[in-house]
């Protein structure tokens, strides 16, 4: 019979039943504010100048534009002057100054896939690069040099450079996607022509903006009149013929000086082209000539210059209305046009106009964003940020939520809001900022390292997934990035080109499914799974273990995906869930809980936790009255068997 009691009680003290509540506890969200990631960053760069430069001078590499394809690869240009950037090549060329480059880098930052660097005996400048609809590269800039070298062979070379010699052209090159250079094409006149922009539409023709003092007679078809001073360019490219692109018609934008005897220089800055039209922006001297009163918007307002907007046919050319941005005796500057999803349009530039958006600054430049319907008409939702952008505006983006990107230089604190840099460096930093699509600040971040060196955000580009990459230039900071992943992660001396990876993580993790379970020995279990963040990945879990009274134990890490609570004893009869809490890198967090888990009955003892009882009584660590009394029973009643069996 005694046999038979030990037997039993053995039995009941190894049985453990669960009951599960059918409901869940409710999932809940954590992600006060929208925060970014900078997931690697790179520099670009030689170190030292050809013939080897003095102690006093200084190598120069300097990104200028940015794109980004589908795969997430970087698209990078720019101009350099120093032996040992990495081309592979001799260029650039002793007797020149300044050289173009074009770099390409893969979608993880760790790779510089090729670089292509175009030089002369005079001065080059890459300013942005495009690409096409079947992956190849576009790029435009500036070139003083009547003979290039790409790489170490000749330039094919389409046109002939124009104007005396070292004057400046614009130019346009293609490459292959892989760096094969397919075509050079010099763009001037007898004067000076600057190229600062292109866009590609989307029937695969490229237009080319930027500024001239040129008739530009014999690149297509001519329209518009010469002003004063520099006049705005649009040039149509043809590319349909991979071995001989052809300009198709060029647009001159200009004006004359006016009765207060202001220069009238025109620059186009900004060129987004659409399947029927162009868009363009820059800034105007006066009243552009060779423009109809009917397609005005908006009069200019006779400050020292406004900026401007226009549509363009892209069939003729013809001005479809223009609208002026400006007041006052400033100087207004449109830098970025973008569409909106809605058709919309949001412009992005610099003014120091005390008339043009209150508050006003007195001599300033500050950064401004203006929205425009589709047809340049102003919808009234406009920003300016006071003294927080200075010293000059980089360029913008949108993404297809059209949260807009900012990116530039600036000379004041008070900018940061939740970034990856919030720390002012005086007496200059690169900055970047994203706004939602009423214009509020989402977040802001300082870009930049130490006081010596001042940085300058100049591109940005948001890819398929969402990811931020923006370039600019440093004057080799040491104190600048904050990831070690990337292809080149210490400046080179002098002025390094940098490229950063940001990734965006607008919400919380994705949830999935949490459950919890009592071990034999009456431990809390908890395994989950499908939590997942395809921004900026899960970073870390953390689990609790709660009662509908509260926490009983509260959020501690772990590594994995399952946990067991060692040190926790349920109560018997009480109802537990667990809650998972999932972090991602951005900062931003999700909690999902389990059904409840009842523990119906005493567990089996465990050598290595408090002394348990097989009636589901503990000995606590604060008090040993229950303790000692169970320990005599227990020692009382094993003597009280072993005694038995000796007698049986």
């Amino acid at each position: 019979m005694s046999a038979l009691m030990s037997r039993g009680a053995l039995v009941a003290a190894a049985l453990v039943a669960l009951a599960l509540v059918a409901l869940p506890a409710p999932a809940l969200g954590q992600c006060p504010s929208w925060k970014p990631v900078v997931t690697w960053n790179t520099y670009l760069g030689g170190g030292t100048l050809p013939g080897g430069g003095t102690s006093t001078t200084r190598t120069t590499d300097k990104l200028q534009g940015l794109a980004v394809n589908d795969k997430g690869e970087v698209f990078v240009t720019g101009q350099t002057n120093s032996v040992g950037f990495p081309s592979g090549t001799e260029l650039p060329a002793t007797s020149s100054a300044q050289d173009a480059f074009v770099a390409r880098f893969s979608a993880d930052g760790t790779r510089l896939d090729w670089v292509r660097v175009f030089g002369g005996v005079k001065d080059e400048a890459g300013m942005r690069v495009a690409l096409g609809n079947s992956g190849e590269v576009y790029v435009v800039g500036t070139t003083q040099s009547s003979e290039l070298l790409i790489a170490s062979g000749a330039a094919k070379t389409v046109l002939t450079h124009q104007g005396e010699a070292g004057g400046k052209d614009a130019f346009l090159a293609q490459l292959s996607a892989t760096g094969e250079l397919n075509w050079f094409m010099f763009l001037g006149g007898s004067g000076e022509d600057e190229g600062f922009g292109l866009a590609v539409s989307p029937d695969n023709k490229v237009y080319v903006i930027g500024r001239t003092t040129s008739d530009l007679t014999g690149l297509g078809t001519r329209y518009g009149v010469r002003g004063d001073g520099f006049d705005s360019f649009v040039i149509q490219v043809d590319v349909s013929n991979p071995t001989s692109p052809r300009p198709v018609w060029t647009r001159l934008l200009g004006s004359k000086d006016d009765f207060f005897g202001f220069d009238a220089d025109d620059e186009a800055y900004t060129v987004v082209a659409t399947a029927d039209a162009v868009l363009v922006g820059g800034i105007a001297g006066s009243i552009m000539l060779d423009v109809s009163d009917t397609v005005v918007r908006e009069k200019f307002h006779r400050g020292d210059d406004d900026g401007f907007v226009a549509k363009l046919s892209s069939t003729d050319s013809s001005v479809v209305w223009l609208t002026n941005l400006g007041y006052g005796n400033g100087s207004t500057e449109v830098h970025d046009i973008l569409v909106r999803s809605d058709g919309g349009l949001v412009t992005v530039g610099s003014t120091t106009s005390t008339g043009f958006i209150t508050p006003t600054t007195e001599e300033d430049s500050d950064l401004f964003v203006f929205r425009l319907d589709a047809e340049g008409r102003d919808v009234g939702v406009k920003r300016r940020f006071i003294g927080r952008g200075d010293d000059g505006v980089g360029h913008a983006t949108l993404d297809t939520r059209d949260n807009l990107f900012i990116g530039g230089l600036v000379s004041s604190a008070g900018l940061a809001l939740n970034g990856f840099d919030n720390a002012f460096e005086p007496s200059t930093d690169g900055f970047v900022m994203m706004l939602d699509g009423a214009l509020n600040t989402r977040w802001s971040s300082y870009v930049g390292g130490n006081a010596s060196s001042p940085e300058w955000v100049t591109g940005l580009a948001i890819d398929a997934q969402g990811r931020l990459t923006l370039g600019g230039f440093s004057s080799a900071s040491t104190s600048f990035f904050s990831t070690n992943v990337g292809y080149e992660r210490s400046p080179r001396g002098g002025e390094d080109a940098f490229v950063l990876r940001v990734a965006l993580d607008t919400t919380e993790p994705v949830m999935g499914s949490v459950e919890a379970g009592v071990t034999s020995r009456g431990r809390i279990t908890a395994t989950w799974n499908g939590f997942s963040d395809p921004e900026t990945l899960i970073a870390r879990y953390e689990w609790a273990i709660r009662t509908a009274g509260g926490v009983v134990r509260d959020f501690q890490p772990v590594e994995g995906t399952t946990a067991t609570a060692s040190e926790f004893l349920p109560q018997v009869g009480t109802p537990y869930f667990v809650t998972v809490r999932a972090t991602n890198g951005a900062g931003c967090s999700a909690e999902k809980s389990s059904p409840e888990v009842v523990l119906t009955s005493p567990p089996d003892s465990d050598p290595d936790s408090p002394l348990q009882s097989p009636l589901g009584w503990g000995c606590g660590s604060t008090g040993t009255d229950g303790c000692g009394a169970g320990a005599l029973a227990l020692m009382a009643l094993a003597l009280v068997v072993r005694r038995a069996r000796l007698l049986a």
